[in-house]
């Protein structure tokens, strides 16, 4: 994978925080390395080791091995102070030996690295600070990839046919948030084979979690007394932890006996027996805060797990109105903190769904995995969204996303479709319906041939809102793109003023479909339009030719009605 420029952030004065480039930091003395698994400590030592003059190693070959000459008078890099202490009882042993190592070599110049959830805070920072040059070690945290990284990374990757819609399709999945780790991007990247991603949105998490679940450091694995916990126990484990975490609103697990309001104390839940709570933590569907306490790696996970651990319980004889009874208000709806959780248990778990659509069918549908119902499934949740839109009087309020609704507008469901396309209503609700279902239309990989003269005719019709009418465009030119007799025919049906469209919106769309190859002289040709309009809808004389399929982005002018 390919490596970007990596940041650090630091606090030097104990509280503000500042972030620089690695290379900030090559005159220090000493200082610690900390980051979450896989976020690129290694990769990161090897490159600074290199570039500064300095020599790399692991922590456990400085223990082993005793090559003083080789050693003397080189700033050191070793690299995985956890991996040494993991099956070890005591972890100040590992350390006390490392600075026992450092203080034979008369306190060399330094560089330790070590995981978060393994690094022991102020005890760790004072017995480091005993054997470093001057006394003082600063302590490093490895920021996360920026947008940008990934944008570079994902470039770079031959095994990714396309970084925009690669990027797009994390998002769609909500797993953007994986792909601020390398690890995790990296082990996103090989489990979809390039774009080969998994058919639904629920399969794509477990594959995912499964990947994060595993131990990838082969020194963490040789180092357990005990044989590996299977993955499946992992996930569980996570799964109760999680589900504890939402349901008590809280952000935060914290091992110690100081918890926060905001934090769940692991101390004072009992943990089933059976589940490897402590293994799951100290894995990578966590992130490590600061000593003794971790958080989600990723909200969406969270809820993932949580409810897939849920729908286990309830499988297994759990009754479903106390889970219910921890999730909704007094009015019976469900706590707008948990809506992703409810959406998820209603994927994982057939006897909650009907209960849920019924509650939140627009978290189902956000939050979810839609594409696992059956037909009527699909149909109850359709015929619930039109009724908390009437209720309600609004339906999305500020989550505009049109992935989502893709999952409901698939071959099976033409007749239902068919229907509220051609409904003669014009009510505020139904319209709100209207939007959603052309939204899902607009990004669904399947092509509803029946839907055809359905979408072209609210196109034209100006008794719906503009934003449906440019929503059943958009609709329309992705569901039949080689249908541009009847662009051409909108097009010109708009230049005679026979469809209404006042403020240009149609037309610029059917421009840039029309013309891909001219867009950016269709906006300023659009734009000066719009200026001639505000000063006084001055008409300008262009050229008025009988046009064809090979005219020219000017003889577009004389469609723009300028």
């Amino acid at each position: 994978m390919y490596q970007v420029p990596r940041t650090c952030t630091f606090y030097p004065d104990g509280y503000t925080p500042e972030s620089h480039g690695i290379a900030f930091f090559r005159e220090l003395d000493a200082y610690v390395l900390l980051g979450d698994p896989g976020a690129g400590k290694t990769t990161l030592f090897e490159k600074e080791a290199t570039d500064s003059g300095g020599l790399y190693l692991s922590a456990r070959d400085f223990l082993t091995f005793n090559r003083v000459e080789e050693w003397q008078g080189k700033t050191l890099f070793i690299d995985g102070l956890d991996e040494t202490r993991a099956g070890v009882e005591d972890a100040r042993t590992p350390l006390d030996a490392i600075r026992g190592k450092l203080d034979q070599l008369g306190c060399p110049r330094f560089r330790l690295s070590c995981r978060e959830a393994d690094w022991r805070g102020g005890n760790d920072h004072a017995a480091l600070n005993a054997c470093a040059p001057g006394g003082k070690v600063i302590v490093l945290h490895l920021n996360a990839l920026t947008d940008d990284d990934i944008k570079v990374i994902l470039a770079k990757d031959e095994r990714v046919p396309d970084a925009d819609s690669f990027k797009q399709k994390a998002e769609q999945f909500s797993l953007e948030g994986l792909l601020h780790n390398p690890q995790t991007l990296d082990m996103l990247v090989a489990a979809v084979q390039g774009n080969n991603w998994p058919k639904t949105k629920l399969e794509t998490y477990q594959l995912a979690c499964q990947k994060m679940a595993v131990e990838h450091s082969d020194e963490h694995k040789a180092g357990r007394k005990k044989p590996s916990i299977p993955t499946e126990q992992l996930l569980d484990a996570a799964g109760f932890l999680y589900a504890t975490l939402l349901l008590a609103n809280a952000t935060e697990f914290n091992e110690g006996d100081d918890a926060s309001e905001e934090q769940v104390c692991l101390n004072a839940i009992k943990i089933p027996d059976d589940l490897p709570c402590t293994q799951s933590l100290k894995s990578r569907l966590f992130k490590w805060v600061q000593e003794n306490q971790y958080a989600p790696v990723h909200r969406s996970v969270a809820e993932f797990l949580g409810a897939r651990f849920l729908a286990k319980k309830i499988n297994e004889g759990l009754p479903l109105s106390r889970v219910l009874a921890l999730m909704t208000g007094f009015d019976g709806g469900v706590v707008a903190a948990l809506r992703g959780l409810t959406s998820w248990l209603g994927a994982h778990s057939s006897e909650a769904r009907n209960h849920l659509i019924g509650i939140d069918p627009l978290g189902m549908v956000l939050y979810g995995d839609v594409q696992l119902f059956s037909t009527q499934t699909k149909q109850q949740l359709l015929s619930a969204l039109r009724h908390e839109a009437e209720s309600s009087g609004y339906l999305r309020y500020d989550y505009w996303a049109s992935y989502p609704f893709a999952a409901l507008t698939t071959k099976d469901m033409a007749s239902q479709l068919l229907d509220l396309l051609n409904s003669p209503s014009r009510e505020k609700h139904d319209q709100q319906i209207l939007n959603c279902i052309l939204d899902g239309l607009y990004r669904s990989s399947e092509h509803i041939a029946e839907l055809k003269d359905a979408l072209i005719s609210i196109v034209r019709d100006q008794t719906y809102w503009e934003g449906v009418r440019v929503g059943a465009l958009q609709a329309f030119m992705h569901q039949h793109p080689d249908n541009v007799e009847s662009l051409f025919a909108l097009a010109e049906d708009i230049r005679l003023n026979k469809v209404e469209d006042d403020k240009n919106h149609l037309l610029g769309l059917l421009l840039s479909k029309l013309f891909p190859a001219h867009r950016v002289l269709m906006g300023k040709i659009l734009v000066i339009h719009g200026l001639f309009y505000r000063i006084g809808n001055m008409q300008v004389m262009t050229f008025s030719r009988r046009y064809s399929s090979s005219r020219s982005p000017y003889d577009l002018l004389w469609m723009t009605r300028i």
